[in-house]
């Protein structure tokens, strides 16, 4: 998972699922577009663009590329120390991220 924060309030996510299945890599990949904002230690992501795509060469049929999911905002609490970001949502998982040069 990666997030990338533009100064000029817009953001892109990327998340990447991948593992070993009986006839060869399975990949679900979910990429999002929009806009943050933030208040106090609550960071606001209103997603304007989500598409999600699923590659199973054991289930070709249910493949799909660039499909279109639901623009749900998303609410975290941040903190930073360093170069991490910590980022938890509603449900208390805790997830990291380390900064990145660009």
């Amino acid at each position: 998972m990666a997030y990338r924060f533009l100064p000029d309030g817009r953001y892109r996510f990327i998340g990447l699922l991948s593992y070993p299945g009986p006839s060869g890599t399975v990949q679900f990949s979910n990429l999002a577009d929009g806009n943050a904002s933030v208040d106090g230690n609550v960071l606001l992501l209103q997603p304007t663009s989500v598409t999600r795509t699923r590659q199973d060469p054991g289930d070709p049929a249910g493949n799909y590329t660039d499909q279109p999911d639901e623009l749900t905002p998303e609410t975290r609490v941040w903190e930073v120390q360093g170069d991490t970001l910590a980022l938890t949502g509603d449900d208390g998982l805790r997830l990291t991220f380390k900064r990145q040069s660009t």
